[in-house]
């Protein structure tokens, strides 16, 4: 059953509706809730609904749970990622005229193609790029290039994600050329020029990293009002899933491509993504915009009923992440009745942290402990979860034991 805010919402498309919550509060259970109500309640076209999701692999997955729960195909299910979207959107319009100088208006070419460049491809791109300088312009560069495997490796890579963060953040190699001179920093100066020198040869034989893909959906939709209402036109809702992980372009994306159907899943306290792009001021930009409203609670909806975790597992994550200062309050209950709290209490202890000497005390450690869970409080070890820092001489330690 769909909270009442959230069905005037769908039935009135006023604005940007966010859903919120701490982990395990239901939010992507809710969204396949939604999407079933638009599809089977409100007989919405499928191809009028568009779901974005960060990334391919949840795209899919998702798609597969919301097919099961509707009863449709997955081919019916509107769910891709911005990568995706970019990518066909690109595409159809054939966006060819250089985006970073200001040389006329925007030109479509419809009888040329393009190429998307896997990752692979983009590497061997950027170590062209980076061999072609002339260097007696890139001095550092060169230096760290000539330097032993993994410096040269580790400077591509650097300048690599460089790029990329600068193209998610819709930072042309002209926005940061001033920032970064050869006197304040020589090293980012070179990086800028590298940038430079990447998008000419991308614009040239007609390539696409998936920064450019974002970068030219920004300009098509921006640039030519005819294509943005086009596009804005075809859309009855448009569902944004784990809004926090947006980057900069993402979200103009969003913005571009509807300002009366958004609706936001997300949860600032879940951002842990901004080394790779995701920018968190966008769900305060959200926030902000609902809360411009007369009655901004309208279009808030606050889930509160967590239903992963036990007991005390949420209350230490509540009172640990209420130490941020600058997030949305925010806070769940754990759905359980007194005996279940009490046969929670006779189970599951209090959380503490333990430094060992040696990695032998800390295994022995662990197996102490899952041994006492299992023939004291009779733990089934199924339902016994260890979190390593990747798998390794840990993992394998443990197991033998």
């Amino acid at each position: 059953m769909l909270h009442s805010k959230l069905k005037r919402f769908l039935n009135q498309k006023n604005g940007f509706f966010l859903i919120t919550g701490p982990p395990g509060t239901g939010k992507t259970h809710l969204l396949i809730e939604v999407l079933i109500y638009l599809l089977n309640k409100k007989k919405i076209d499928p191809s009028r609904i568009l779901v974005f999701c960060f990334n391919r692999r949840w795209a899919k997955i998702l798609r597969e749970k919301a097919a099961e729960s509707a009863g449709r195909s997955i081919f019916e299910i509107p769910i891709t990622s911005f990568f995706s979207f970019c990518a066909d959107f690109v595409e159809k319009t054939f966006y060819l005229k250089g985006l970073y100088d200001n040389l006329g208006p925007v030109l479509f070419d419809f009888n040329n193609k393009f190429q998307i460049l896997n990752a692979t491809q983009q590497w061997k791109l950027l170590k062209e790029v980076i061999d072609g300088l002339e260097k007696k312009n890139y001095p550092l560069t060169l230096k760290y290039i000539r330097g032993n495997s993994f410096v040269s490796n580790s400077f591509a890579q650097e300048v690599f994600d460089f790029i990329l963060r600068a193209q998610e953040s819709l930072l042309a190699p002209a926005d940061l050329s001033s920032k970064f001179t050869p006197y304040n920093n020589p090293v980012f100066s070179e990086i800028v020029g590298i940038y430079a020198n990447y998008n000419r040869v991308l614009l040239s034989r007609n390539l696409y990293n998936y920064g450019r893909l974002l970068v030219d959906t920004v300009n098509i939709l921006k640039g030519d009002s005819s294509i943005r209402n086009s596009v804005k036109q075809f859309y009855d809702f448009i569902i944004i899933d784990e809004l926090q992980e947006l980057n900069n372009a993402q979200f103009q994306i969003a913005g571009l491509l509807s300002d009366s159907n958004l609706i936001f899943f997300g949860n600032d306290d879940e951002s842990i993504d901004a080394f790779r792009g995701s920018a968190i001021n966008n769900f305060g930009r959200v926030v902000e915009k609902i809360y411009q409203d007369q009655d901004p609670e309208k279009n808030v909806l606050f889930l509160k009923t967590n239903h992963r975790s036990n007991y005390f597992l949420n209350k230490v994550t509540g009172n640990f992440i209420d130490l941020n200062e600058n997030r949305i309050s925010k806070s769940s209950s754990v759905k359980k009745t007194t005996e279940k709290k009490n046969a929670i209490a006779s189970i599951y202890d209090s959380v503490f942290i333990k430094e060992f000497k040696t990695t032998i005390d800390e295994v022995n450690f662990i197996v102490e402990q899952i041994k006492k869970k299992i023939i004291v409080k009779k733990v089934k070890p199924e339902d016994i979860c260890i979190l390593v820092k990747g798998l390794g001489y840990k993992t394998r330690l443990i197991e033998n034991f």
